[in-house]
């Protein structure tokens, strides 16, 4: 829900800190085609993310390496407690919607000290996969994708008609109540999933920063020789691409949707509300169908999401009307298989107890990926509105061939199976999938 309606404001607050009162900032049609005011929107957006993905390599990795090393309920709490501090900025700025746009930045900083997003991601698939055994870990992680996704596409939906009907303010409290629901769910019905008793004596509760860093870089270290580091490393390699290209492409589409389609928050949150519903229905229905029936394994799926991604890219690269976007989404369809088959896959290479630090790994990926993302596109983006606007799309499509062919690689030599790479769950962790 936040997305569509925060890019919504620091347009407007950009708009009014460039022109004040010399016109009407919250008429589209008036604003769109500027160019200087889309510069300044995308160098904050570029400022916001820094704000947010700087502390949040440091938070998220502790976090992931907290959930394998002391408990698992507690680091998915903590993401959700910035949510709620940083809302409580968010109605304060938008209530002196004159106060200096920098403002906001404070709500990311706090987010991003608890994990942000990519935390409350790492933790969540940590304690997913150590409450699943291995025969339907690839359904499970194909749940956690869908559920994502649909909870993105009503996020969408919603966000546009519930900011026009109520404002911002009103729009952040809405966000603040949800996020106090999310905090509660998983403090009233997740489980402990304490640490095995060797870890809890090896490392502390009040362990150091310093020594969740290392427990990382130990775990990546320790599989520097083993015969499937290699396919592991590509697969990383290939999620890190996603996110970079997922990331960088997410900072710029409302820029570019506005500027070539005059679209605002509202029928850009219904185009990607309709894109995320469809690509969440086939990975929760043709995903596992495929996987279970037809024995396509989790890499090869991924390579199907990449190629989709490559389609929607070429699409919006010559976009020139709402039509032609809207075919964009036949192909979106496939892109939740990209790390849904990674994620699925990469989990299969590591050992039970170590599921927490892959996914702090990932995390981590996520968080310095956001980061060059942000900088590369929010940057050149701008300067591509004078020759050809849909070069960034047309490039990324490109270099997305890179990851196909690692992902080739791993398909044909890994010989990756359920019962070759998947480690039996641990007997302290009870097992949820009857229920």
């Amino acid at each position: 829900m936040k997305s569509p309606v925060f890019q919504s404001l620091l347009y407007e607050k950009s708009c009014i800190s460039r022109y004040g009162e010399k016109i009407d900032c919250t008429n589209i049609s008036q604003i769109y085609a500027d160019k200087d005011l889309q510069s300044d929107a995308n160098h904050l957006i570029l400022i916001s993310s820094f704000c947010l993905l700087i502390p949040a390599i440091f938070s998220s990795l502790i976090l992931g390496s907290l959930s394998d090393t002391w408990n698992a309920k507690i680091p998915m709490m903590i993401p959700f407690l910035g949510l709620i501090i940083g809302d409580m900025n968010y109605l304060i700025q938008t209530v002196n919607i004159h106060n200096n746009v920098y403002y906001l930045m404070i709500s990311d900083i706090i987010y991003g000290c608890c994990g942000a997003g990519a935390a409350v991601t790492a933790t969540t698939l940590s304690y997913n996969i150590k409450t699943t055994s291995p025969e339907v870990k690839s359904e499970r992680v194909a749940a956690f994708e869908a559920s994502a996704g649909l909870g993105i596409t009503l996020g969408y939906f919603v966000s546009g008609p519930i900011r026009q009907y109520t404002g911002y303010t009103y729009y952040f409290l809405i966000l603040m109540i949800l996020h106090v629901l999310g905090f509660l769910y998983v403090l009233s019905f997740a489980e402990e999933l304490e640490a095995p008793q060797e870890n809890n004596e090896t490392t502390p509760l009040l362990s150091t920063v310093s020594s969740h860093f290392t427990q990382v870089y130990n775990f990546v270290k320790s599989y520097k020789n083993k015969p499937c580091s290699k396919y592991l490393l590509f697969i990383i390699i290939s999620i890190s691409v996603e996110m970079l290209f997922s990331s960088g492409v997410d900072d710029i589409l409302f820029s570019y949707l506005r500027y070539k389609l005059s679209w605002s928050d509202k029928p850009y949150g219904w185009y990607n509300g309709f894109g995320n519903a469809i690509s969440s229905i086939t990975v929760i229905f043709l995903y596992p169908y495929l996987h279970r029936f037809y024995h396509i394994n989790d890499v090869m799926l991924a390579i199907y999401g990449f190629t989709g991604k490559i389609i929607v890219l070429l699409l919006f690269a010559f976009l020139f009307s709402n039509w032609w976007a809207y075919l964009a989404l036949i192909p979106t369809a496939l892109t939740r298989f990209t790390l849904t088959g990674l994620r699925s896959s990469s989990s299969k290479f590591v050992e039970f107890t170590e599921q927490g630090k892959l996914f702090s790994l990932i995390a981590l990926c996520d968080e310095l990926t956001s980061i060059i993302a942000t900088t590369i596109f929010n940057g050149l983006y701008p300067l591509t509105l004078n020759f050809f606007s849909g070069t960034i799309f047309l490039v990324v499509a490109v270099l997305c061939l890179i990851p196909i062919g690692l992902l080739l690689n791993v398909y044909f030599e890994a010989n990756l199976t359920e019962t070759e790479r998947t480690p039996l769950n641990s007997p302290t962790v009870t097992n949820n999938d009857d229920e």
